[in-house]
Order: C-alpha cells, then sequence, then structure tokens
C-alpha cells in the first residue's frame, strides 16, 4: 500500500517473519487484524508516524486524540509524548483507541464526528 499522509501512516511487523504490513491509518491497520486474527497479533510490532515529529514510534506506547482530519477519517493521530497531544480532553492509550476503532467509535460516524467538531 502507498501511505498517503507519512503522518498518520502505521507499520505492522510480523515478530516471527519480520514481514511488514503498510497502512495509511491505524483504523485500517485493527481492522486488518480483526478480519486475518494472524496467530502473532498479540506479539505484532505496530509503529505508528508521530503526528507532530513524523517519527516512527511504539503504537502500544504512544498517546492518542481524536479529531483530526486522517487519511482514512478514522480521526486517531499518535504522539510519542503526552504534552504534544493535540486535543487533551480526548487523551487515549492503544487500547482504547483499539476498542473505539472496533465499535465504530471514529470519525466516519457521523455522530462522533458531529459531537466533536460540532458540525
Amino acid at each position: 500500500m502507498v501511505i498517503s499522509d507519512r503522518g498518520y501512516g502505521v507499520e505492522v511487523v510480523n515478530p516471527h517473519t519480520g514481514k511488514s504490513y503498510k497502512f495509511d491509518d491505524l483504523g485500517c491497520a485493527i481492522l486488518w487484524f480483526k478480519e486475518n486474527k494472524p496467530a502473532w497479533e498479540k506479539d505484532a510490532k505496530i509503529y505508528i508516524a508521530d503526528a507532530k515529529t513524523k517519527k516512527f514510534i511504539d503504537a502500544k506506547k504512544a498517546f492518542y486524540d481524536i479529531g483530526s482530519t486522517t487519511p482514512m477519517d478514522y480521526g486517531f493521530s499518535a504522539y510519542e509524548n503526552k504534552d504534544e497531544v493535540k486535543f487533551k480532553n480526548h487523551l487515549m492509550s492503544f487500547d482504547e483507541v483499539r476498542l473505539a476503532i472496533l465499535r465504530g467509535e471514529t470519525m466516519q460516524n457521523p455522530y462522533i464526528k458531529k459531537q466533536l467538531r460540532g458540525n
């Protein structure tokens, strides 16, 4: 896959083979896990671009917010440093973001988008 905006790119690495999978948006990666159910999911190395620096960071240790316009409109941005989070009142962990995506609680959901953006 071609990454359309490096500021939101995600790379998933199979820890056993080193094979990598690239995604435009964290939501795509999370749904890929749901659909493909790889046996190595719990051990997967997941890297995401820091929304501010564009540097790839450990997605499981990152700090997240929701409200940004992302390539596939899931709306989650990752930050290595908690102080850099743009929407501080929507601070989330990786596990919280994962659950939100699986529940459809993303910026793709018109109700969520309206609640967060007011439009």
